[in-house]
């Protein structure tokens, strides 16, 4: 390879600019932040038959760290590459890159030294100003500069580059939109309205929807398609519960005071302040707009009105405005750069704001302030006791368990859920229950959604213990398969409740309308929203600006009733409509269609878009896929040296 470089290029056929860009950012870098073990035996991780080096992996941990340090400059630390969760992120990054190389060649794509030759000589660095191969020495010096151990290994990087993207672009070509999913993208974006209605609940009508037996049988013959019950297991099962472990647990205080003498990382908290705030958005008013909204509003919370009561008002941040825009105790690197300097520098009490960032602008109340330090060992107590307990009981419940299933195992003779019983009675951390009928995707009767129980379940013979102990939210278990229901349609008085229910929610959702129908005559003869809201008894809802895709504020997410809004124009009265909840009249108060012209400047754009969308998803799904084919193993001393954690494998 390096011969060619002796060459005069100086018509490129095509650059990479992602991968020029790492080769730049990687010149001249020495690994500071992660300990260098490239000469490991083991690779860093495996994917099948292809391996990750623990260079490989040094490279991309000291590019990212490289990339976050360039945005962030001196706010950049330890910390925060903690919490970015870099070495994961390096890790599963290589691991996916790995994925789609294999992918690639199972396509059968390949990638010439010509195009490996023409991308490496456009990166600055390796051709004078005219384009020519400077000399073999520097090409030499630039791939060790870059940690590779020679050319060779920094000329297959590119290569290995160059097939990804081809395989990005095979799929690119498989994410291709119609004009008619690029129009109704664009509609769903602009196209939208807000109504005034009236809703009249189907349960107004529960005295008068009664089910008789005909209409019973009736209902379960024509729905019978929507009743039947895939195989199911009945297990009885031992539960360790670990809440009723700890209740018992003693820990003296000589044991909290080793613990907390032990970790003193753990009971040292940073400096923090507590705030509520109120957020006015600046995507539908400017920031000057808002502002002086803020200072109105303001002004009323120093004539003596309560920011809490006013925030879950007016404020437009849908995560704090029901706690009267309370966002608790935060640090520093929490919150967006301007919000943060401002509440760090106000004083408890003090209102501060309008400040404007990237969400809108802010009024902030500054409410506590706790220094940074150590926290007094008195009032870590209670954490430190949480801390214990959890370490000590993980291994006490485990313990007990695995000894209840020895006791039932050797246990030849008698009734098996008769002997379950009396181990539960022996221990009073001890439950012991029978489930009702489950699937494998179902709750499990005091349980809830445990899949590794179910799995065992569905893996045994009626009568069969379970191997080990099954781990639970609530504690480890030990299962016994009690029965096995084949799928059936169960008769009409198994699940008589359910459908009498179904009859008599669709009698009372008929009379809902009915009552509406009524309702709407009044309007044809020139009664109001209002007048007919009085008449019924309810009042009328507000739903604010909704677009195709957006749940109407009062009434919840009913594509037909959006579709119904965005078809009519300012001042149609729709209905009466089935809801969630019964029936509505809705009456359109704002109108925004649809802009032949806007949508020619914008089609190429959001085309462009959506095939990047499909694109994405095509990879992330090949992706997944193949790794869950593959399998996917880490280095133990990767785990360990990192603090992965057990590393996702998705």
């Amino acid at each position: 390879m390096l011969k060619v470089f002796r060459d005069n290029l100086k018509n490129l056929a095509w650059i990479l600019w992602a991968v020029i860009a790492v080769f730049i950012l990687l010149v001249f870098v020495d690994f500071g932040t992660v300990n260098r073990r490239g000469s490991r035996l083991a690779p860093a991780a495996s994917i099948g038959d292809n391996q990750v080096t623990w260079a490989d992996f040094q490279r991309r941990y000291q590019l990212m760290e490289n990339r976050y340090r360039s945005v962030y400059g001196k706010q950049f630390n330890a910390d925060m590459a903690r919490q970015l969760q870099l070495p994961r992120q390096a890790i599963e990054g290589l691991i996916n890159d790995a994925v789609l190389l294999a992918e690639a060649r199972k396509m059968g794509l390949s990638v010439t030294d010509r195009e490996v030759r023409d991308t490496i000589l456009s990166i600055p660095g390796i051709v004078d100003e005219q384009g020519r191969f400077i000399d073999e020495e520097t090409y030499k010096r630039f791939a060790t500069n870059n940690k590779y151990a020679s050319p060779a290994e920094f000329e297959q990087t590119v290569r290995d580059d160059l097939l990804r993207q081809k395989l990005f672009d095979v799929l690119a070509s498989n994410a291709l939109v119609t004009d008619a999913e690029t129009e109704q993208a664009y509609r769903e974006e602009v196209e939208r309205a807000a109504v005034r209605f009236v809703q009249v609940p189907r349960g107004t009508f529960a005295e008068a929807a009664t089910a008789t037996a005909e209409q019973l049988q009736s209902w379960y013959e024509q729905h019978q398609n929507e009743l039947p019950l895939p195989e199911q297991r009945v297990a009885q099962y031992l539960l360790v519960d670990q809440a009723l472990l700890r209740a018992q647990l003693e820990i003296s205080d000589a044991d909290l005071q080793a613990y907390y003498d032990a970790h003193p990382d753990e009971f040292r908290r940073e400096e923090q302040v507590r705030a509520r705030h109120i957020l006015l958005r600046t995507d539908r008013r400017s920031a000057d707009e808002a502002s002086a909204e803020l200072e109105q509003i303001k002004a009323r919370i120093e004539g003596g009105e309560d920011f809490a009561t006013v925030a879950e008002e007016v404020s437009e941040d849908p995560a704090s405005a029901q706690q009267g825009g309370d966002l608790g105790y935060f640090g520093r690197g929490r919150m967006v750069p301007e919000f943060e300097q401002a509440a760090f520098d106000a004083q408890p009490g003090t209102i501060v704001g309008p400040v404007v960032s990237s969400f809108g602008a802010h009024l902030i109340l500054v409410e506590d302030r706790q220094e940074a330090g150590e926290i007094p060992f008195e009032e870590a107590k209670a954490t430190a006791r949480n801390r214990v307990a959890a370490e000590r009981i993980d291994q006490e419940a485990t313990t007990l368990a695995e000894s209840l299933r020895k006791q039932l195992e050797d246990a030849s003779e008698g009734d098996p859920a008769e002997k379950m019983a009396t181990l539960a009675d022996e221990n009073p951390s001890v439950r012991f229950a029978t489930t009702q009928p489950f699937g494998q995707t179902d709750l499990v009767t005091g349980l809830g959604r445990v899949p590794a129980f179910a799995a065992a379940a569905f893996s045994l013979d009626e009568g069969e213990l379970a191997e080990g102990v099954v781990d639970t939210p609530r504690g480890p278990a030990i299962l016994r398969l009690s029965e096995v229901r084949a799928p059936r349609v169960p008769p009409l008085d198994e699940v008589e409740a359910r459908v009498r229910r179904e009859v008599e929610q669709e009698q009372q959702q008929t009379l809902a309308v009915e009552r509406l129908a009524q309702a709407k005559a009044r309007l044809d003869e020139g009664a109001t929203l209002d007048d007919v809201a009085a008449e019924l008894g309810v009042e009328v809802g507000e739903s604010g600006e909704f677009g195709a895709n957006d749940p109407i504020q009062g009434l919840g997410f009913d594509p037909e009733l959006n579709q119904a809004a965005l078809g009519a124009e300012v001042g149609d009265v729709l209905g009466p409509l089935p809801t969630a909840q019964g029936a509505a009249l809705m009456e359109v108060t704002e109108r925004t269609g649809f802009d032949p012209q806007v949508y020619a400047e914008r089609r190429a754009e959001i085309r462009k878009r959506l095939e990047q969308e499909r694109s994405d998803r095509l990879l992330s799904s090949l992706v997944q896929r193949r790794r869950q084919e593959l399998g996917v193993s880490y280095d133990p001393q990767l785990i360990q040296e990192f603090d992965l954690a057990g590393p996702s494998a998705s």
